[in-house]
């Protein structure tokens, strides 16, 4: 799942269900492995080997003078920023703008992810088992060999959470 989609969703549950920045954090979080559960496509991380997200494997080296890193930086980047601005240009309103809300939902939705990624790069115990957990509720079957169809499945889903959102507010 792109991280922009993460975002759209967690910014939007913790719209509708929160009531305050703390609560949104938890259903932004919570949104993350709900959406991680259905079978869907993620774009590649050039700087790090899948295996290093396995529990029980060594720490991995990511250089962070290489390409691959540089480019998966921006690669990343773009996706939040953009998950940011799709946030405050359709979920937030003049009326009760809850601004903060917003950005703890998305926030929350991506913590999973960037969690693994310090992973990755510092093994410890509680990051352990927040990685067993990520992974024993992630999507078994993934669609990572059609990217055209992922990106449009992906794309989707946000049209709908967007709509959803200003049908019920």
């Amino acid at each position: 799942m792109t991280l922009t989609t993460h975002i759209v969703a967690g910014a939007a549950g913790a719209r509708l269900f929160a009531g305050n920045p703390v609560e949104g954090f938890i259903i932004g979080w919570l949104s993350h492995y709900v959406l991680d559960s259905i079978i869907h496509w993620d774009y590649k991380i050039s700087s790090a080997e899948p295996q290093l997200f396995l529990p029980g494997a060594n720490a991995g080296k990511v250089s962070v003078r290489s390409r691959a890193f540089i480019s998966d930086i921006l690669k990343v980047s773009f996706d939040v920023a953009l998950g940011f601005v799709l946030v405050f240009m359709f979920l937030s309103h003049e009326a009760d703008p809850r601004y903060l809300l917003l950005l703890a939902g998305g926030l929350g939705g991506v913590i999973p992810d960037f969690l693994q990624f310090i992973y990755v790069v510092w093994r410890n115990r509680v990051l352990e088992y927040m990685q067993k957990l990520h992974n024993l509720l992630h999507a078994k079957t993934k669609i990572n060999h059609r990217p055209v169809l992922g990106i449009i499945s992906q794309a989707l889903l946000i049209l709908i959470i967007l709509f959803l959102f200003n049908f019920t507010y």
